[in-house]
């Protein structure tokens, strides 16, 4: 369930708030953004062909240090962003545009079939003619080989969606 003007969701297996990725207020020097070259065909199929592994809450959040070596797999335009309230890094974040509401109602069921066939599920923003996907962990609070996993699936999802504005897929 969003609350998108208080910037929460509610985790439903803990029945707790945390602060969810979609703010328009987070400085530009808390954003991480790859400085590798855009992937080729290859390497993004690499990744997108993997399938997530069960995180427990015990299962360790990736390294900062990490982020890179995934970062240089997905196409542009992903950013690592910090959970609201946080400078800690943890919500893999990317904005797609369409040319009308339908065709981003698609991509978002595309990426809702991703995640129910991965059990690993995204919060996604819908409005007219784009959608905002933030993958994370949420058992355990961060970032996951999952997330990278899941966004270098919606990369082919998007890279085969119709009405898709952006140039860069």
């Amino acid at each position: 369930m969003f609350a998108r003007n208080l910037n929460l969701l509610c985790n439903q297996s803990t029945n707790q708030l945390i602060p969810t990725a979609f703010s328009r207020t987070v400085a530009p020097q808390q954003i991480y953004r790859s400085m590798s070259s855009s992937p080729t065909a290859a390497q993004a199929s690499k990744l997108s062909e993997e399938v997530c592994e069960p995180c427990r809450k015990t299962t360790p959040v990736l390294p900062a240090s990490e982020y890179d070596n995934f970062m240089k797999d997905l196409r542009p335009g992903w950013e690592i962003k910090p959970f609201i309230g946080s400078g800690e890094l943890g919500v893999l974040q990317r904005s797609f545009t369409f040319k009308n509401f339908r065709y981003a109602l698609a991509f978002t069921n595309a990426v809702g079939t991703i995640a129910e066939q991965q059990k690993h599920h995204p919060e996604i923003v819908l409005g007219w003619g784009h959608v905002e996907i933030a993958w994370w962990s949420h058992a355990i609070g961060g970032l996951h080989k999952n997330d990278f996993v899941c966004a270098a699936k919606t990369d082919e999802a998007a890279a085969q969606a119709e009405g898709l504005k952006n140039t860069e897929i």
